[in-house]
């Protein structure tokens, strides 16, 4: 047996922390760390920083209405009772106090939105209960705080983007500019400089690549397609995700969508415990019924159920079968009858004489206690071509046990169809 690994308590210190502070745990005897293990998980959120020209030029816009929960039109007024003390009731008791529509927000409101935003990174709950500390309970809702982070991370990706685009089509340009200066200047060399025997001297031309190895027409390939991004609307520009802020160029956040959401939980939450009581109980309604349902198909009950309810109909049609499937004396379905009707023309086993299973594939005679007939007959045919089963399948013992199974269940299911529609 090998002795067990000796574990020794051991400082350690963190290069997430600032403070430099000292911890101990345990650790295995020889082995060090350089850097605590977690420590790599300790990523922050980068700010979203912007000038004040800036915000004054791309930022300094109205949002749109700020109003928390909006009113349901079709059905805000519902509840239980006629006193008023359904969900809509107490929707509409919240909506009332809420804070009046403000659709700017200032600069101020932005830059603490911000760093709220930096220090708890993106924790909203956490955020906008800080905001409140600030600003009021009434000022902002958490749709709304979210709202505006993201857009103006939005915008200012776009505007970050754009910045770019133009640098990269300048720089671009550049490489370009410099390259034709060098072989215009390398031309002109050639043309002046004449050797001895009359003719221009050939020197070597100059490179056709950038300083940073790019060609010429790789140069005019990006310079197109910075410039054109430079250019163009910033709405088309391709989807560009800001991993240090949580943001990115498209404004995915959903505003409208977010109050419908949060008004549909409020419904929820603040209905009264009488609908939450009446739900239950149909709830437990719907099961009983189900499990009902469950019990007669298993028993087949349900085509008893059809035949009484069906009354004479049936049996009125004159020269129309009646149902494959008559009950028996004491209430239950008479599987018997169907099954003499299939057995009457299948050969019946004799001791030393040939015995073929194949004989079982033919029809039953019609007429009979069943009321088999040849339309009933043709319209079985008509089913088992649409299950897809074979007029003439492998004929062993088994085969055909199914295939008589099949034929049975379709004789039922056309007779319940013909109950169903005489009803």
């Amino acid at each position: 047996n090998k002795p067990a690994r000796r574990w020794v308590w051991a400082p350690f210190s963190s290069s997430a922390r600032t403070d430099g502070a000292q911890f101990s745990h345990w650790v295995r005897a020889g082995v060090e760390y350089p850097d605590y293990p977690y420590a790599r998980f300790d990523v922050h959120l980068d700010p979203v920083s912007y000038t004040d020209e800036e915000y004054e030029k791309f930022m300094n816009t109205e949002e749109g209405p700020a109003s928390g929960l909006q009113p349901n039109k079709k059905g805000g007024s519902s509840g239980s009772g006629s006193g008023g003390t359904g969900a809509g009731a107490v929707l509409k008791d919240i909506e009332s106090k809420t804070r009046p529509p403000s659709k700017t927000w200032s600069k101020t409101e932005t830059d603490r939105l911000m760093e709220l935003a930096r220090i708890h990174e993106l924790r909203w709950a956490v955020i906008h209960d800080r905001w409140v500390c600030t600003f009021g309970l009434d000022h902002r809702t958490v749709e709304e705080l979210m709202h505006r982070y993201y857009s103006v991370g939005a915008r200012l990706t776009r505007l970050r983007v754009q910045q770019a685009a133009a640098a990269e089509a300048q720089a671009a340009q550049a490489a370009l500019r410099g390259i034709q200066q060098q072989q215009q200047q390398a031309a002109q060399m050639q043309q002046s400089v004449v050797g001895p025997d009359g003719k221009a001297v050939q020197y070597p031309l100059p490179p056709t690549t950038s300083s940073d190895g790019r060609t010429t027409e790789e140069l005019i390939a990006d310079r197109t397609v910075a410039a054109a991004i430079a250019q163009a609307d910033p709405r088309f520009q391709p989807t560009i995700v800001s991993g240090g802020t949580g943001t990115s160029n498209k404004n995915t956040f959903d505003l409208d969508a977010e109050r419908e959401r949060r008004r549909q939980l409020d419904l929820l939450w603040f209905r009264p415990k009488e609908e939450e009581h009446e739900e239950e109980e149909l709830r437990a309604e719907l099961r009983l019924v189900e499990a009902q349902i469950r019990k007669l198909k298993k028993s087949g009950g349900h085509i008893l159920a059809a035949q009484a309810q069906s009354g004479g109909a049936v049996a009125a049609g004159g020269s129309r079968a009646t149902t494959p499937v008559p009950p028996g004396g004491d209430g239950t379905i008479d599987r018997a009858v169907i099954d003499e009707a299939f057995t009457s023309t299948a050969p019946v086993p004799k001791s030393g004489t040939p015995y073929l299973q194949s004989g079982r594939l033919g029809n039953p005679e019609s007429g009979g206690s069943a009321g088999l007939n040849k339309t009933l007959l043709k319209r079985m045919e008509v089913v088992l071509k649409e299950l897809s089963v074979p007029d003439s399948p492998l004929p062993t013992k088994r085969v055909c046990d199914m295939y008589d199974s099949v034929r049975k269940d379709a004789i039922t299911l056309i007779t319940l169809q013909k109950v169903c529609l005489k009803r």
